[in-house]
């Protein structure tokens, strides 16, 4: 342990960087296409549905990352009470959506409908994502210093347009907010919420963090924190204001027909078009499809890492990006609305489980019963796959529907602390011991 007169303070500029840092991860260029759709349909209510989806995007992001650095810095800690298997399972899932199933072909062929389809439309879908996960395979297997550069000169970039979008959208409005009588905006922001993965995902990323931190001499379980904590509190600001201005832009245009059962993309290029002519509507096109490839690259190259670690090297980093890059580029093919409505119910399965998990571990120390987790987490997944049943039978839909809070999108909690109750009191009556925490190198023997 170091002296108190050698250990490192958390400096606001390197709180600031590291909360930019946490920013620049969870900000791709495939988020900017759900605010603008919320307004949108939400019209008077945008804040409403703003507030929904800041909860599961940014609370539920920035929270994973505090959690996770919370109990140990990685998945294998947040899920060790209920099983090895478990958090083996859960952060290959997490890793297959945020990777090669959704999120990865999503940016792929967001680049296609924001910066090809709207210039030239002749150009096959197939061929942009051709090119596109060449580039990804080539810049992610040889781990070229050409991505920190991409990353560093084009996300300013996107912010700097993003800044003059919506300085044009206060100054001259195309529209004023509507009533338009659409129902539940704040649950509809809340489940919207789920579809940029940034909740999941945040149990994987935390990792990419907490190295940082500790390699900078920040050791202790507190001392980390006393970094993460206000980095995140960075990171969620800036992504709220993004969130809220493209909230608001979508809600501006309400009131237009025009607009009106547009998809995502079409919806965010023809708000900015109305608001900045073909200049503003090109630049943006340039500076999402850099940072969509930033995105593909950042993204693959961490899953890809994750499989070699979890497969002890039996699956190589170079053949997982390989196949990364190969599955990526057939879902890409369907489109952007295809992945999100193959994405639904998969993330509607997952997220309550990974909620319970960012909350207890949020608390771990004060969860004496271990067990409380597993009871917990099964509770939260019977709801979520009655959930996702209901949404192929009404019988079911109705009966999920009966349970308190689920209109709102917190069906999961009631039936989760029941749960947490009954697992407690099994390992009680049992007498059974708490889950060994795995032994991670990176972290010192008294921080384990």
């Amino acid at each position: 342990m170091s002296s108190p007169s050698t250990q490192p303070k958390a400096t606001i500029g390197y709180i600031i960087t590291v909360g930019f840092a946490i920013f620049a991860t969870y900000f791709g260029a495939g988020n900017l296409i759900f605010p603008p759709t919320l307004g949108l349909t939400a019209g008077t209510l945008w804040i409403f549905a703003l507030i929904g989806f800041a909860i599961t995007d940014v609370g539920l992001g920035v929270l994973g990352i505090i959690a996770t650095t919370n109990v140990g810095g990685g998945v294998d800690d947040v899920a060790r009470p209920v099983a090895k298997w478990f958090s083996i399972v859960l952060g290959s899932l997490i890793c297959l959506f945020i990777g090669p199933l959704f999120c990865v072909p999503r940016v792929a062929a967001t680049t296609y409908e924001m910066s090809v389809q709207p210039y030239a439309e002749f150009i096959p879908i197939w061929a942009l994502s051709f090119v596109f996960f060449a580039i990804t395979l080539a810049l992610t297997i040889k781990q070229l210093a050409v991505v920190d550069i991409i990353g560093k000169i084009l996300t300013p970039i996107l912010l700097i347009m993003l800044a003059i979008i919506f300085i044009g959208a206060i100054v001259h409005p195309i529209g004023a907010p509507v009533v338009t009588g659409a129902e539940h905006q704040f649950s509809r922001g809340f489940m919207e919420g789920y579809q940029t993965m940034d909740g999941i995902g945040s149990l994987v990323m935390a990792g990419i963090f907490v190295f940082d931190v500790r390699a900078r001499g920040f050791k202790s379980r507190k001392q980390q924190l006393s970094v993460i904590v206000p980095a995140c509190i960075v990171s969620g600001i800036c992504l709220t204001l993004i969130y809220g201005g493209l909230t608001y832009i979508g809600a501006t245009a309400s009131g237009l027909s025009e607009f009106q059962g547009l998809d995502r993309v079409p919806l965010l290029i023809g708000t900015v078009f109305a608001i900045l002519g073909t200049p503003g509507k090109i630049a943006l096109s340039v500076a999402v499809a850099a940072a969509c490839l930033t995105t593909s690259i950042g993204l693959t190259s961490m899953v890809a890492n994750f499989f070699a670690r979890v497969t002890n090297d039996k699956l190589k980093y170079s053949t997982n990006v390989i196949i990364i890059c190969l599955v990526s580029f057939f879902m890409s093919l369907g489109g952007v609305e295809h992945i999100i409505m193959l994405a639904v119910n998969c993330l509607l399965l997952i997220y309550p489980v990974v909620m319970v998990l960012i909350f207890m571990a949020v608390f771990d120390r004060f969860i004496p019963y271990k067990w409380a987790y597993r009871g917990a987490i099964i509770g939260a997944l019977a709801v979520s796959i009655l959930d996702v049943w209901g949404s192929y039978n009404e019988g079911v839909k109705g009966l999920v529907n009966t349970v308190p809070l689920d209109t709102i999108g917190f069906g999961w909690i009631i039936p989760a602390i029941i749960g947490g109750i009954i697992g407690s009191v099994v390992q009680m009556a049992l007498k059974a011991p708490n889950p060994e925490k795995p032994v991670r190198p990176e972290f010192d023997a008294d921080d384990i």
